[in-house]
């Protein structure tokens, strides 16, 4: 009985798969294409060269030009966040313990993620600052670039943004905290 059921349905399966396609065109054949038969292939010209317009990426010059224009964007995104901040988080206190899919609470989340996207000029600059700081250590450990000691400035442009990101995380962390999970 088992398996006179099992042939029914590997049969019909099998005859499904020899019919038309749902769109009423046939299944593509498997015969050799002209690309395939050893046809000669067209040519391309080559793309042209892209010539730089700046300074090139991972030179001394360029990260020397660039920190100080990140650490602006972090601040700007610092400043962005704590403008938008204190609205936000009465929302979130006007909807401490209302329940989850209310007006009030999905007014409260839409708020936090607002608010976490007025972060993304700071962690923008922090990512950019990380590879920059990666790419330097990657030189010096080649000996492309000499050894900087203390004062140095990527450094600490890369450690005030991190600070910034990190105070914003917390603060976004316990808005959410106060909120009821779904």
């Amino acid at each position: 009985m088992i398996a006179r059921r099992l042939v029914a349905s590997l049969a019909l399966f099998l005859a499904g798969c020899a019919n038309m396609g749902n769109d009423g065109r046939g299944y593509p054949s498997l015969a050799r294409r002209p690309i395939e038969g050893g046809a000669p292939v067209p040519q391309t010209a080559a793309p042209a060269p892209v010539v730089p317009t700046s300074v090139p990426s991972g030179t001394v010059a360029d990260w020397q030009t660039q920190v100080p224009v990140l650490l602006r964007q972090a601040e700007t995104g610092r400043a962005a966040f704590d403008s938008a901040y204190d609205g936000v988080a009465a929302q979130v206190r006007a909807a401490t313990g209302a329940a989850i899919s209310s007006e009030t609470w999905v007014t409260a989340n839409v708020g936090l993620g607002r608010l976490a996207s007025e972060r993304n000029g700071a962690v923008s600059a922090l990512a950019t600052l990380d590879t920059l700081y990666a790419d330097r250590a990657k030189a010096i450990a080649d000996g492309q670039l000499p050894i900087i000691g203390p004062g140095d400035p990527l450094a600490d442009a890369r450690s005030a943004a991190l600070a910034i990101v990190d105070s914003e995380n917390d603060r976004l962390d316990a808005l959410r905290a106060m909120l009821k999970q779904p």
